[in-house]
């Protein structure tokens, strides 16, 4: 044994499942004297706890010893590495292989036994309890280690001192069975009970549930109610797991428990209190399967409803889908009529064109051939003269042409045989422009 508690030691060390560096932690210490019936609860921190039980083994140690530390929410042990196994090996010399199973986080009901003295190990996912009965002493001693605020401490007090007259050496693991089956009451009803009532008082899906079932709900709340009856299928897992370890734990103690006589009735009744706790952990473990299949039921009922609902969704999106493949179609429509108008105005345009450059073209009176010759006289017998600087006109009178200048653009008229034409005439290229016949 040796080598395994100096082998569960260095493990114990290396994985660092207790906090560093923090300040003294209050724990809740209980000390339980069973022969005068009373049950003391001290308050003390972590560096003060060993010279509490110094003080009150020389005052009378008392027979059963339970202390109760707290885990953090990380995980870690509440107190430093060396100050819990000061308090285990040291002060409450209970065997070192229990460092092993405090540093793997085992759960389960575990034995570790010796010549003088045997320890017992209770682990689920709610507390550690460890708890060692000394042959020779006639103590007990022990450990909680409580993980999360479940309150589950707040009864051990008082049910350790309803059954102080119990046999000491399985007080502990009775009082703790009762207190993990309180829980299973209260942890069931309300939570896991009252979470499938209340969705099958919405959805109208349970054994006698009146109404017509709605088929509509919105997904958002479809995912609410599974990850509800998911918690609670988990939650119904855990206390099922629970139960398996405490029934385990109650078998043992039918093997080994005795009853004193005083005040606790008759020899032959020295075993009823454990049988009625296994009776009373067989009917939970029953109650338990039968909740674990109605909200699997009702996880079946909210998969259906969200199918449902995504077949909704569905369908209205193929609607919607219809109808923008119709507006679609329409606009595709009036885009190929609108194409087909643009290529007539085209065609149309470019026709237009065409015929305008061709009208423009004969109508230059270059192309008049049926029109007077127009065509000035040589420039011998055309004189225009150009305005002199300052004056803003010039007139020119002749017999047969008069011009008037005006800047740029000289206007005047040209008599010839057979008609008077008005001439425009650009004087600085001297080309000429029929105006009027």
């Amino acid at each position: 044994m040796d080598i395994f508690a100096a082998q569960a030691m260095e493990l114990f060390d290396s994985t660092f499942v207790c906090r560093e560096g923090m300040p003294p932690l209050n724990l809740r210490l209980c000390l339980l004297n069973v022969y005068g019936n009373n049950c003391e609860i001290c308050e003390t921190t972590s560096d003060e706890v060993g010279d509490l039980l110094r003080e009150r083994a020389r005052l009378g140690d008392p027979k059963v010893r339970f202390m109760v530390v707290p885990f953090q929410q990380n995980g870690k042990v509440a107190i430093t590495a060396p100050v819990l196994k000061q308090l285990l090996v040291e002060q409450l010399e209970i065997d070192p292989c229990v460092l092993w199973f405090i540093a793997r986080k085992y759960h389960g009901f575990h034995q570790i036994g010796n010549a003088t003295s045997t320890t017992y190990i209770i682990a689920t996912w709610m507390y550690m309890a460890v708890w060692k009965i000394d042959q020779n002493k006639g103590a007990v001693v022990g450990l909680l280690f409580e993980r999360g605020s479940w309150g589950f401490f707040d009864s051990v007090p008082r049910l350790l001192k309803a059954f102080a007259s119990y046999q000491q050496s399985t007080l502990i693991p009775f009082v703790i069975c009762l207190a993990t089956c309180d829980f299973f009451d209260r942890e069931v009803e309300d939570r896991a009970l009252r979470n499938i009532h209340y969705l099958e008082s919405i959805t109208s899906f349970g054994p006698g549930k009146p109404g017509t079932p709605l088929h509509r709900y919105k997904t958002e709340r479809i995912m609410v109610w599974l990850k509800m009856m998911a918690d609670t299928r988990m939650n119904l897992s855990n206390v099922l797991r629970m139960s398996a370890i405490v029934e385990t734990v109650v078998k043992n103690l039918i093997d080994n428990a005795t009853l004193d006589v005083t005040g606790m009735g008759s020899a032959n009744d020295k075993d009823s209190l454990v049988r009625l706790l296994e009776s009373r952990i067989k009917a939970l473990e029953g109650y338990i399967g039968y909740l674990k299949d109605r909200a699997e039921q009702m996880s079946n009922v909210m998969f259906a409803l969200l199918t449902h609902e995504d077949a909704a969704i569905s369908t209205t999106m193929a609607k919607s889908s219809h109808e923008l493949a119709e507006h679609s179609s329409y606009l595709a429509e009036k885009a190929k009529r609108d194409s087909s108008a643009m290529n007539t105005i085209t065609v149309i345009t470019m026709a237009f064109l065409t015929g305008t450059f061709f009208a423009t073209l004969f109508a230059l009176p270059t192309l008049d051939w049926e029109g007077s010759v127009i065509v000035l006289p040589p420039p011998s017998s055309l004189v225009a003269a150009r305005p002199q600087s300052g004056s803003s006109a010039a007139h020119l009178d002749s017999e047969n042409t008069t011009l008037v200048d005006t800047g740029f653009v000289s206007v005047g008229s040209i008599n010839t045989e057979s008609n008077k034409v008005k001439v425009k005439q650009d004087v600085l290229f001297g080309d000429c422009t029929r105006v009027e016949a």
